[in-house]
């Protein structure tokens, strides 16, 4: 399921595509393929995600908002990319797993330096509390 994930956000990771299609129809079937991911298939994300292009990364992070773990793991390794507007998403789709009810306790130091990271970037950051 990977592979068929990976080749269809590929065809949407430039702007040849307008982006009311992707997000009114595309980030649905985006959505239902991660669904259908193995084990095997998020390790095999988590492995690539870093040599994915910065677009690419985008849309993967606008599609991993459901209550996952496997997707936070994911979307973790995405705010270390450096210098990526990437960073801003992922935090916002993790803020979305919390609002969904997802136990991140055992991440909260992983997101609060991911938060840092983002807001030594621009200078202002907030879209996540720090953790206690």
């Amino acid at each position: 399921m990977f592979i068929k994930f990976d080749k269809f956000i590929e065809m949407f990771a430039d702007e040849e595509y307008p982006s009311d299609f992707w997000s009114d129809v595309a980030i649905i079937s985006a959505s239902e393929m991660l669904d259908g991911f193995s084990d095997a298939d998020w390790l095999e994300l988590l492995t690539v995600v870093d040599s994915k292009s910065d677009f690419w990364v985008l849309r993967l992070c606008e599609t991993l908002g459901d209550p996952d773990e496997r997707a936070l793991v994911v979307l973790l390794k995405v705010t270390s990319r450096r210098g990526s507007q990437a960073i801003y998403v992922a935090l916002e789709s993790i803020r979305s797993m919390i609002s969904l009810g997802l136990d991140v306790s055992a991440y909260a130091d992983e997101i609060n330096a991911a938060t840092e990271r983002a807001r030594q970037t621009t200078g202002k950051v907030s879209l996540l509390s720090t953790f206690q």
